[in-house]
């Protein structure tokens, strides 16, 4: 029923003429619909769904290029064998491989909807390939009437028409609260992992709290199933507090998604609505009410995400004012030069920017050990006990010692040579440089 009425209202998107930029809350299931749509045979229309988060690491432009060309043909080869296409070479330029598949495409009896995801990441939408690919896909529309066409979805406006000269987009902002749906998903999820169906009274109020937000609602679920598997425990009699996030993990995990799938705008935006600031712009406002993130008042939706960006994510703030005044950071912080790292959370953010990177707890562990023997010599022993404990003898890997130091320094922003944090010393271990 809840897919049925997001299909309805994506199929009156489909049917426009002209190409749209779909702006939706993540986690709301808007994207898994898309995609579960894409699968289906008797849509009277057929849907190439492209997700461009398997390009979010490149080095260079020709890294990129080489990815991009790749991906594109990758998720065209559905629509390739599902019409059995023979005399496409896909070792071929994309843009040849590309006029080649469109003399197909304008014999399709359907109409052909692309669906873009992910193009914030790495500003992709911004990347000349990208825009090059985009004026082809308008070209299509253009050339078909509209028989062709391409829908980009985002978690906020991108506005990338401006960087693609003569494309003409809608914007479409995509509701994603159902408060009628409130009782059939809540109770729906609750169930598929056996647990005690909740009553009217607790439905009301977990739909309070997430704000209707799905991913929240399903995230609450599972967390409840693996705290509580033999409890009759009420979720209203479980406080909101620092102690709760850190407990339910599944949903803390599902709020940083949401809150960092937003642009440093939007995220500083969010954080003063939690706080009650009254200096939100007004675009803000009205995109993020139109998402149904925001109520008419103005208010989060969701108890949930407002008190996380309360009690944890302003802090972030806090300490990011603190670094630039010169003052103590928080006794729940480490400073790494310009580095922060939320002892709490293991969260890594950096002075100028609000930053989605965390690390692990292994990770975490192991840069706490470096923060504590600083100027000490770290012998890749030491580091194999804190990655396998007991088995380290077993299991010990130095290509996976390298690798986790690695991973650890592009985190911290010490992925430049000469490393300025963590220090290899050849054939000896490690020292911690700038801690």
């Amino acid at each position: 029923m809840i897919k049925t009425d997001s299909e309805t209202k994506l199929a009156h998107l489909f049917d426009l003429k002209q190409p749209i930029e779909l702006i939706y809350l993540t986690s709301c299931g808007i994207s898994a619909t898309l995609e579960d749509m894409s699968y289906k045979k008797d849509l009277p229309y057929s849907i190439v769904f492209i997700d461009f988060a398997a390009i979010e690491n490149f080095e260079n432009n020709t890294d990129f290029y080489n990815k991009f060309d790749n991906l594109i043909k990758r998720y065209l080869m559905p629509y390739i064998d599902q019409h059995k296409i023979k005399d496409l070479q896909t070792d071929s330029n994309l843009f040849t491989f590309l006029d080649k598949l469109s003399e197909h495409f304008n014999n399709e009896d359907k109409k052909i909807i692309f669906i873009l995801k992910n193009l914030e990441l790495r500003e992709i939408y911004k990347k000349e390939r990208f825009l090059d690919f985009i004026l082809k896909l308008e070209s299509w529309r253009s050339y078909s009437s509209g028989k062709i066409n391409f829908i980009a979805i985002a978690p906020y406006p991108l506005n990338f028409s401006k960087y693609a000269l003569g494309l003409s987009i809608r914007t479409h902002i995509m509701n994603f609260y159902f408060p009628e749906h409130a009782e059939i998903y809540t109770k729906k999820m609750y169930t598929s992992l056996s647990l005690r169906e909740p009553d009217a009274k607790e439905i009301q109020y977990i739909w309070r709290i997430t704000g209707g937000i799905l991913g929240l609602i399903k995230e609450l679920a599972r967390d409840s199933y693996f705290l509580y598997p033999n409890t009759q425990v009420l979720m209203y009699d479980i406080p909101i507090n620092l102690a709760f996030f850190e407990e339910f993990n599944g949903v803390t995990n599902r709020i940083r998604k949401i809150i960092t799938s937003f642009s440093a705008e939007y995220q500083e935006s969010l954080i003063k609505l939690a706080q009650d600031l009254p200096t939100v712009s007004n675009d803000h406002i009205e995109a993020l009410k139109q998402m149904g993130v925001i109520d008419t008042n103005n208010e989060i939706r969701s108890i949930l995400l407002k008190e996380y960006l309360k009690a944890i994510w302003a802090n972030k703030t806090g300490w990011k004012n603190r670094v630039h005044n010169n003052e103590t950071p928080s006794a729940h912080s480490i400073e790494l030069g310009e580095t922060i790292i939320n002892n709490d959370t293991y969260e890594v953010f950096f002075p100028e920017q609000i930053n989605k990177t965390y690390l692990s707890k292994t990770e975490y562990k192991i840069v706490q050990h470096f923060i504590q023997n600083k100027g000490v010599l770290i012998s890749r022993d030491a580091v194999a006990d804190i990655l396998w404990g007991t088995e380290a003898p077993q299991k010990y890997s130095d290509w996976a010692i390298d690798k986790t130091i690695s991973r650890i320094r592009k985190k911290l922003g010490d992925s430049k040579k000469p490393n300025k944090i963590i220090v290899t010393l050849k054939e000896r271990g490690f020292v911690s440089g700038n801690i």
